[in-house]
């Protein structure tokens, strides 16, 4: 996963979280530097699902292609 990633590095801020069972929907942003030294600065949102509290499955979205 990190050799396909366009992000060299950042930090991501969690805006707000919302968890339902077993399962955890994020919303924050994200700010860093692409691998081709370009600045990023984004929102996602990320939704993840839990067994036996690890994480089985988890879905980003951006709101901004190829991140």
């Amino acid at each position: 996963y990190r050799n396909v990633r366009v992000i060299a590095e950042g930090r991501h801020a969690i805006e707000g979280l919302v968890v339902g069972g077993n399962e955890v929907a994020v919303r924050g942003s994200f700010a860093g530097r692409a691998k081709d030294g370009k600045d990023l600065s984004v929102r996602f949102a990320d939704f993840f699902r839990f067994r036996n509290d690890l994480i089985v499955e988890r879905r980003t979205y951006f709101d901004a292609p190829a991140v």
